[in-house]
């Protein structure tokens, strides 16, 4: 895998890098950038799935209490 990784082509404000050509704290920017957009897509994820539960138990309140409490 490290050789595949190090046959990309990183783009970078419209300009091209090869991977292989990076300094190394290039290569760990390029990395970490890598490791936070992953985390990023599965913390979206995450969110979206409890506002959907927030949303549920939000409905299962309102229901009960229209079924519960009449108002007056």
């Amino acid at each position: 895998m490290a050789e595949e990784q190090n046959d990309q082509i990183i783009t970078f404000d419209d300009v091209e890098y090869k991977y292989s050509e990076l300094t190394d704290k290039g290569k760990v920017a390029v990395n970490q950038l890598s490791i936070i957009e992953s985390d990023i897509v599965q913390t979206t994820m995450l969110l979206d799935r409890y506002q959907a539960a927030k949303q549920t138990f939000i409905e299962l309140l309102k229901t009960c209490l229209e079924e519960e409490v009449k108002p007056e």
